[in-house]
């Protein structure tokens, strides 16, 4: 049962890359719900040891669930994601047991690779121009047939093996290198391909610092990061080019955050609750937006200063600094990429277990809470 647990965490990581939102629920609750559902019966959470952890967990997913009283959502949708998000808690800490730090990290690298490739594969093979790649945006389902339908997800989803692969290089022998430079150049590519600024920007600022932390090899993606960053340069001297109209486009995130902060001002201490829309009307846009697009706002709104110190305690438990080692260290530079992320760009965190929000932050934060202890590597 452990292993199918195991296992079945990597289906459902997998599967972020290749299958819409609608399916990977599917595997989410084979691979995730129900094997863990029978070893929680059977165990009676044994397997979990920090309950101060479980406790700030369960109280901030808690919080949110019980606000639909007050809010405009339903208490069974809410508390059905939030046994979603424990279920997958769970689920890390049976799969931390069963393999290595550095397994997970691998795996994420091999997976972009054999997908990059194959949207590369399919865009070379496309009824479209490679000038039309250049000039508009695409998401995964738009490259491939397959996968995300939306180009800023994509783009979240495709920066997680450039990190794996800029963490593991230059590790093993000259093929390997071959393989993370062109998972590397392959990932970005397409991360260009969905003009999404906010991952892209991401995505740079955390190469950045993982160069930084590796100081020793530092050169490589400096001049790699320099590299991509010319060859985009480039791109723009092309005439009616989106990545130009999308650089200088209006950016309208402040605008949508100063309407959240006067939500959150009017109910700052319990919140709207969940479910409640949030209403933002922009009059250029011509339409109605239901979240603050920020993650913090997010929670602040429908939570208040309630949600924001559970939170905050949830946090703080998880991401001790005695937690960080030289194994887990890469889940928390991809918490970090997450979290910049939604600073942009993010939903509640109380939500499908389908979505960008799980790759950004609950997959991240609870990979690196349990691999807090150092591991002997399973897979040497």
């Amino acid at each position: 049962m452990r292993k199918w647990v195991a296992l079945g965490f990597l289906v459902y990581l997998g599967a972020f890359f290749v299958l819409e939102s609608s399916k990977i629920l599917s595997f989410f609750l084979m691979c995730i719900v129900l094997p863990v559902l029978f070893m929680s019966a059977a165990s009676r959470f044994r397997y979990v040891l920090d309950r101060r952890v479980l406790l700030s967990l369960l109280g901030f997913l808690g919080y949110l669930s019980l606000s639909s009283l007050w809010g405009d959502g339903e208490v069974s949708e809410s508390i059905k994601y939030a046994s979603y998000i424990f279920c997958l808690f769970l689920s890390i800490t049976i799969f931390s047991q069963e393999f290595s730090e550095e397994l997970t990290v691998k795996y994420i690298a091999v997976v972009g690779f054999i997908f990059s490739i194959s949207y590369i594969i399919a865009i070379l093979l496309s009824d479209n121009a490679i000038m039309d790649f250049v000039n508009e945006r695409f998401s995964f389902r738009q490259i491939g047939g397959w996968g995300s339908k939306s180009p800023l997800d994509s783009a979240t989803i495709i920066s997680i093996p450039v990190l794996a692969a800029c963490w593991l290089f230059p590790k093993g022998k000259w093929y390997m290198k071959l393989m993370l430079i062109a998972t590397m150049i392959a990932c970005v590519a397409l991360v260009f391909v969905t003009k999404s600024r906010g991952p892209g920007l991401s995505l740079g600022i955390t190469l950045m610092v993982i160069s930084l932390i590796k100081r020793g090899e530092s050169k490589f993606y400096f001049l790699l990061f320099f590299t991509l960053l010319l060859f985009m340069l480039s791109l723009l001297f092309f005439k009616d080019d989106v990545t130009v109209m999308r650089i200088d486009e209006r950016h309208y995130r402040y605008a949508i955050w100063e309407y959240a902060l006067d939500k959150i001002r009017n109910n700052w201490l319990f919140g709207q609750g969940y479910g409640t829309d949030a209403q933002i009307s922009i009059a250029d846009l011509g339409w109605e937006l239901s979240h603050s697009h920020n993650m913090i706002l997010e929670v602040l709104r429908v939570g208040g200063c309630v949600a924001g110190g559970l939170l905050v305690f949830m946090l703080v438990t998880m991401l001790r600094p005695s937690y960080i080692h030289s194994g887990n260290l890469f889940f928390l530079i991809w918490f970090f990429f997450g979290f910049l992320c939604m600073f942009f760009s993010a939903r509640l965190l109380l939500i499908k277990p389908t979505v960008k929000e799980f790759v950004e932050f609950w997959l991240p934060l609870f990979l690196f809470y349990s691999f807090r202890k150092k591991t002997l590597s399973k897979d040497s």
